[in-house]
């Protein structure tokens, strides 16, 4: 939880920093909770330095969500 709220504190300073996009959505990946890690990967592939790793996170989190269609669509 400290890890993650000090993750947030740096994306408030640079919205747009694709290594705290994807340190964000892999620590939310990492607790478990899938549609919050997949929103976070989504918003992750907006930025150009993070959207190949992030696409492959939305593709496991929609996996893991039983969503295989979306996933499918991704690869």
């Amino acid at each position: 939880a400290a890890l993650l709220a000090q993750v947030e504190r740096g994306l408030r300073s640079d919205p747009q920093r694709g290594d705290l996009l994807l340190a964000r959505a892999q620590l939310l990946e990492q607790t478990g909770d899938e549609r919050a890690a997949l929103t976070a990967y989504e918003r992750a592939a907006a930025v150009p330095d993070a959207a190949n790793d992030a696409l492959a996170g939305q593709v496991r989190m929609l996996t893991a969500l039983r969503r295989f269609a979306e996933a499918e669509r991704l690869l």
